[in-house]
């Protein structure tokens, strides 16, 4: 939405998967939103495009070789991504942050429902400005958004939802087969769950572990109908997730990171062998105090 609002003749489109709590939000507010489906693209040849927090592009109809790339993103570069793409590097917790800061730049007067998203975009990344990685730019967005009649209302609506039928049976099957790891004086909780049934994300789940038993370095392996989902989430500076999950082609941030093992990259995706493979490897990711 940041990105479509600062450039005239873009199409922002939605992903084809999406939080539970994204989905709904977009349910209840489409009417006031620009969002289109990719089917739903003009067929046309594509000028550019801008990928936002994220370094990996879908299959879309009317890319060319000469489509320009460009991506914002706060994660850290990928060493494969394409040499060709403009990559920009966002020093913030949000990558919403940034595109706030140009609209405030331009002016841009928001509606209550653009605002109230921006602002979501902004605490589901921060952990409501909690993080240690929030600076003091997102909470400026923040008040920028407010001042443009975002609702904290309807925003707590769509933060921390509560879990589905479906991914309170996989955090059932997490509990009873969870592994608790003392490593250098810090408490991992590790565990696995065959779920091919799941049909929401696995992050929520994963938050709600952490709230029940609050270990320093939580690593979850799911399997679903995509592949294995491996969720990692960490508390201390001694556990540094993303650099985990780079080892299984996925990324994301040093308390926070989550990766994709598809069953076509993997010669075996048998979630106990990876889980005993992984934690045989954990040590060496589990920094001394």
């Amino acid at each position: 939405l940041g990105a479509y609002l600062l450039e005239d003749r873009a199409y922002p489109i939605l992903p084809n998967n999406m939080n539970r709590n994204v989905q709904q939000f977009y349910q209840n507010y489409r009417f006031e939103l620009p969002f289109i489906l990719p089917q739903a693209l003009p067929k046309k040849n594509i000028h550019s495009i801008t990928l936002v927090d994220t370094q990996s592009m879908v299959t879309l109809k009317g890319v060319t070789s000469d489509t320009v790339m460009y991506v914002f993103d706060h994660h850290k570069k990928k060493e494969d991504l394409n040499t060709t793409w403009t990559y920009n590097d966002i020093k913030t917790g949000a990558c919403t942050t940034y595109f706030v800061e140009h609209l405030i730049e331009h002016n841009g007067n928001l509606s209550m429902v653009q605002a109230t998203l921006l602002l979501l975009g902004i605490y589901e990344d921060t952990g409501s400005l909690t993080y240690a990685s929030t600076t003091a730019r997102d909470a400026q967005a923040v008040a920028y958004l407010l001042s443009q009649g975002a609702s904290l209302k309807i925003a707590a609506d769509y933060l921390n939802p509560s879990l589905s039928a479906g991914q309170h049976k996989v955090l059932e099957i997490l509990i009873q087969n969870q592994q608790v790891l003392e490593l250098k004086k810090k408490r991992i909780m590790v565990s696995h769950a065959d779920a091919e049934f799941l049909e929401e994300e696995v992050s929520s789940i994963a938050h709600k572990l952490c709230d029940l038993y609050d270990p320093d370095g939580l690593f979850l392996f799911v399997k679903t109908k995509e592949g294995v989902r491996f969720v990692a989430r960490s508390i201390c500076d001694e556990i540094d997730v993303s650099r985990i999950a780079e080892e299984f082609g996925g990324g994301g941030h040093p308390r926070a990171a989550a990766a994709l093992i598809r069953k076509s990259n993997s010669n075996s995706t048998n979630i106990e062998t990876l889980e005993r493979d992984f934690i045989a490897s954990l040590d060496g990711f589990v920094n001394p105090s």
